[in-house]
């Protein structure tokens, strides 16, 4: 479950489009957590280091180590466990064997044993208590402390349950930090070993895979010659847990017998399953941490608001773009002679979205490069419409060559040699990775080309500038408020507002150079045009092909479906014989009741709702979906980070100081 960036988005900070939609969302998320806070509590204790180490025995039982260092903050009279007694997923009571139980207080890197004892008061030392209550084992270690001091205790002692055979693999699953602590656990690590890893492989991935799950950021790792699987999480905080699940040989555990017609049922899939499934989880979650962390800087009322008026100086004095030269209200011409999803991406402050994608296959279209067929409708879920079914067909592979944006967007549609493909299945894949890389081969040629136009002023330095002023304000307030006991939670929200509007206006300067002035105000133009004359009634003849280009740069500079069909409309819809009659025709103009090929993007096929304009955008944007979560969370088991979920592992417990 190795975390990774997703590439095939455009980068920046309250960009249009999604980028934007993220950082409104980062920005719900902290004011929901701030409103939510509440002061910090005084603790009795912390625990700065936490180390467990457990060996898997040929029939199964865990024979655990534990190590945590307390760190006082008031007397103590000792430290207590609790573990509880549950049963694991396959019905089998987990318990831990009172027989092996072991306690010792670690000093100068020598353990001094405690004796175990029936009964104890508050005040013994050096002996330690085990007693059931509650569905659980509570084991009290006494030995008195002062306050300001700090003390590693050492439990050791078997568990079994935690350890499952199936038919196919065998399964530890087990909460190594239990959720009824007292206080966070930091510098967590645990290792696995086996002490009967043999009679087979090895084979990480295959036999042998890992996943942890945690609320917090972690690591998994996985050491095939040993074998061994180590863990890392930074902080467990109290009130949750931190678990491993690891899938082994069953031959590990020859000793260890299947319950019930577990031994005829295979688990590995199961287990896949689910962890992809917390895996898709985990990065809902790390994008809400993201947020918390990246939605801004967050300080108090004064320098913020010194910070934000800088901004808007700034803004107000040096960040104009400059006038074009070009002032007509109307243009009747197609802009400029970019590539179509050059102007789209231009219009949408360099966004590279679905409407470059779209424009991209319309050019291709009218160029005869693809074909549109219309075939019958599918059904639709229970209470929807049937929806049209629009086939993009490549008319010759010649055109995938190239390094250029309209071959970059033949081979997102017509990969692994396919010569046809179903645009409202076009995000559908096995390979979300590989899509990933054909999305960014297409957004990387539309920005270079966009790029080699210097079309939008660098203003890189100021958004850096605002940026670190922001973060730097915020900190100082954070530790404010952590200090203060949140005493300042009013003024550090005010401030907290204040910079994120600094960012806002740092971000959203995007200074156009005089050539994307000029660009910029041809293009506004062009759109009045097109939608001055949809309004008055006017058709746009498109049977040459100069004025086809128009329509498509219509698309690329903004103009939306309604006005489209509008302008370019004949009095009556092509009727079913007609569109049949289309669905084997190439893509020429003529004898039908409104121009084809190019309609076909906007107009739904035989009355139904959605166009290929739509089924198209959809299916990009799904497509962009699909690849981003297979970067960000990927549920190989091969180790990496931890996921949500979980909590089906025996052990557990908590425990603090008495």
């Amino acid at each position: 479950m190795t975390t990774r960036r997703a590439t095939g988005r455009q980068p920046g900070w309250l960009r249009g489009g999604r980028g934007q939609r993220r950082i409104w969302l980062a920005l719900a998320v902290l004011i929901a957590a701030l409103a939510c806070a509440r002061p910090v509590s005084a603790r009795a204790y912390e625990m700065p280091r936490v180390v467990i180490d457990a060996v898997v025995g040929a029939d199964g039982a865990l024979n655990i180590t534990e190590e945590r260092t307390f760190a006082f903050d008031d007397e103590v009279n000792g430290v207590f466990w609790t573990v509880p007694i549950m049963q694991n997923e396959q019905g089998r009571p987990s318990w831990v064997d009172v027989a092996s139980i072991e306690a010792s207080l670690v000093e100068d890197g020598s353990a001094r044993e405690l004796a175990r004892t029936g009964e104890a008061e508050p005040g013994d030392d050096g002996v330690f208590t085990v007693a059931e209550e509650d569905n659980s084992l509570r084991i009290q270690l006494f030995a008195p402390h002062e306050a300001d001091t700090q003390a590693t205790f050492r439990l050791t002692y078997a568990l079994t349950g935690a350890v499952m055979a199936w038919a196919d693999t065998a399964e530890l699953y087990w909460q190594f930090v239990g959720p009824d602590w007292d206080e966070p656990a930091q510098n967590v690590s645990l290792t696995v070993r086996f002490a009967a890893a043999s009679g087979a492989p090895a084979e990480v991935g295959e036999t042998f895979r890992a996943w942890g799950h945690s609320d917090e950021a972690g690591e998994i790792a996985l050491d095939a010659s040993e074998p061994s699987v180590t863990a890392t999480v930074p902080q467990v905080r109290d009130g949750s847990f931190a678990e491993v699940r690891v899938a082994f040989p069953r031959a590990w555990v020859a000793g260890l017998a299947a319950v019930g017609d577990a031994g005829s049922t295979d688990r590995m899939q199961a287990i896949l399953d689910e962890e992809t499934a917390w895996a898709a989880d985990a990065q809902a979650r790390r994008e809400q941490q993201r947020a918390l962390t990246e939605g801004g800087g967050i300080a108090q009322v004064a320098l913020p608001a010194v910070l934000l008026v800088a901004v808007l100086v700034y803004r107000a004095t040096r960040g104009r773009s400059p006038k074009p030269a070009f002032t007509d209200q109307f243009l009747t011409e197609i802009p400029s002679s970019d590539h179509p999803a050059v102007l789209a991406a231009f219009m949408d402050d360099g966004n590279v979205g679905a409407r470059a994608f779209t424009v991209t296959l319309m050019k291709l279209t009218d160029e005869g490069a693809v074909r549109v067929e219309a075939r019958g409708p599918e059904d639709g879920l229970i209470g929807e419409a049937k929806r049209p079914h629009y086939v993009l067909a490549l008319e010759n592979a010649a055109h995938l060559a190239g390094s250029g944006i309209d071959a970059a967007a033949l081979r997102l549609c017509f990969r692994d040699g396919r010569t046809k493909v179903d645009m409202a299945k076009l995000g559908e894949t096995d390979d979300a990775l590989g899509m990933q890389a054909y999305i960014s081969g297409f957004t990387d040629a539309v920005t270079r080309e966009l790029a080699a136009r210097e079309l939008t002023a660098s203003t890189a330095g100021f958004k850096a500038a605002t940026t670190i002023g922001a973060g730097v304000l915020f900190a100082a307030s954070l530790i404010l408020l952590i200090m203060t006991d949140a005493a300042t939670f009013a003024p550090f929200c005010i401030g907290f507002a204040l910079l994120v509007g600094a960012l806002i206006v740092a971000y959203t300067c995007r200074t156009a150079t005089q050539a994307g002035a000029e660009l910029k105000a041809r293009c506004e133009a062009f759109r009045a045009w097109i939608e001055t004359s949809a309004e008055r009634g006017e058709l746009l003849g498109i049977a040459r092909a100069e004025e086809r280009r128009l329509l498509i740069a219509a698309v690329a500079v903004g103009v939306d479906e309604g006005v489209l069909r509008r302008i370019t409309a004949g009095p009556e819809p092509v009727g079913a014989a007609a569109a049949s009659g289309y669905a084997a025709a190439t893509a020429t103009a003529g004898g039908f009741d409104y121009p084809y090929p190019l309609m076909w993007w906007f107009w739904p096929w035989h009355g139904y709702r959605t166009s290929l304009w739509q089924t198209t955008d959809s299916s990009f944007e799904g497509a962009t979906s699909l690849a981003a979560s297979a970067q960000d969370a990927s549920a190989e088991g091969l180790g990496g980070g931890f996921s949500v979920g979980g909590g089906g592992g025996v052990g557990g417990g908590g425990g603090g100081t008495f």
